[in-house]
């Protein structure tokens, strides 16, 4: 083992004991640096760790000095408390990870603050309870996912669901899918990819991916690729994902409900008329059975005009539901 040099050892603590130590409330004397450093096997005296000190600050760390120059703390870091606790709390509460993933993340993400606010970010952290992903690969096939994209290779993957024992079971008796990558999506809370499987368009939600690995291009995968895809109009047009005809409709609102169009269709949306209390606008959906449940959770906010077959579609689906919900059948359930 090479010989280490005492000096260039006693530097690299000292900015570890600033970043892991201290901050604006919890300052250092010199003392605290020298035991600091004698617990590391450095031997140190008062002028050498001050030329250090002044070595870090012309480096760019910004630490300051209180009570006339007895004591010192870092002030400035990449990240502010405010910050990490934003990144924790969206990884705490990323329904993608699975609490094993979301656990160590966050533990890894509180060593770049130092070790008071830690201890504040594990009392704030609350992940037990929340519906997590069970996959725990899912960090590492999106990663997989945009490598692929970057490349424009293809990759290999099986596709699952839940049975009715809650038990994992592959689509297609474990068929491995080969299709190539165009957009990793996220939507609500989840992770889909959106590819080219053959000459069609699939959407893959990536939690339910497994064994997902990056694959060169075959021989005649090129004959296949479709063709291009208007990604911003595809995110607006789809409920939750799901594909369905692509269908310009009209639709009737009440006059508060301008918020929830253009959350859902951007300020762009097209207003064919504006009344006293109600505004008629036309888009382009992918009309499925998530479209008309995102109409039916409007209640009588909205109305479907045009075209009429998806105006009677809608109504045919209430009039199943209501012939599903019917009072003998409510008995039944509730009382047997």
């Amino acid at each position: 083992m090479r010989p280490v040099n005492n000096g260039k050892m006693r530097l690299l603590y000292i900015k570890q004991f600033f970043e892991e130590q201290t901050n604006d409330f919890y300052d250092a004397t010199m003392g605290d640096i020298l035991r600091y450093l004698e617990k590391h096997g450095i031997e140190a005296e008062r002028k050498s760790v001050l030329s250090d000190i002044d070595a870090l600050e012309q480096f760019g760390l910004e630490i300051r000095n209180k009570d006339d120059n007895k004591s010192y703390y870092l002030h400035e870091r990449d990240f502010d408390t405010a910050e990490i606790k934003l990144i924790v709390d969206l990884i705490a509460s990323s329904k993608f990870l699975s609490e094993k993933k979301s656990a160590e993340l966050i533990e890894k993400i509180g060593k770049l603050t130092d070790v008071h606010q830690r201890r504040e970010l594990k009392r704030r952290v609350v992940v037990s309870g929340r519906v997590k992903s069970m996959n725990n690969t899912v960090l590492y096939s999106v990663d997989t996912i945009q490598s692929a994209i970057a490349n424009r290779d293809y990759i290999d993957f099986k596709y699952y669901q839940y049975n009715m024992d809650k038990e994992r079971e592959f689509k297609h008796n474990g068929k491995i899918y080969h299709v190539r990558p165009r957009y990793l999506l996220y939507d609500n809370n989840t992770y889909y990819l959106l590819a080219d499987e053959g000459e069609d368009i699939k959407t893959f939600r990536v939690d339910r991916m497994a064994s997902v690995k990056q694959t060169e291009e075959r021989e005649d995968d090129w004959l296949n690729i479709s063709g291009h895809i208007d990604i911003d109009n595809f995110l607006t047009s789809t409920f939750g994902m799901y594909h369905g005809e692509t269908t310009e409709v009209t639709m009737l609102f009440k006059k508060e409900m301008m918020d929830t169009v253009i959350d859902k269709f951007g300020k762009d949306v097209e207003v064919l008329a504006t009344y006293s209390d109600r505004f008629r606008i036309k888009v382009k959906v992918a009309v499925s059975p998530q479209f008309y449940g995102w109409v039916f959770g409007l209640g009588d906010n909205v109305m479907i005009e045009y075209p009429l077959k998806v105006a009677k579609q809608m109504k045919d689906m209430l009039k199943e539901r209501h012939k599903a919900y019917r009072e003998e059948h409510s008995a039944r359930i509730y009382y047997s």
